[in-house]
């Protein structure tokens, strides 16, 4: 999954050069991967629904160049 945001920030980084920040740091803090703590228990049926609002949310507010400065 690492990779796959690597190379969309690369690819965003030509519409605004602020993404290569976040495309070094997720180079540097990428790589470290945590286990989880509970693989065994699934989630509810709630909380898929809350992950997926999460991520439609996330998906109406994203915008690939978040600050323009007008003169």
């Amino acid at each position: 999954m690492t990779w796959i945001v690597v190379v969309a920030l690369a690819g965003l980084s030509f519409i605004w050069t602020g993404w290569l920040l976040w495309l070094a740091l997720v180079l540097i803090f990428g790589r470290l991967q945590d286990m989880p703590l509970d693989d065994l228990t699934r989630l509810t049926s709630q909380q898929q629904l809350f992950a997926a609002g999460m991520m439609v949310i996330f998906l109406l507010v994203f915008v690939p160049v978040p600050l323009v400065l007008v003169p």
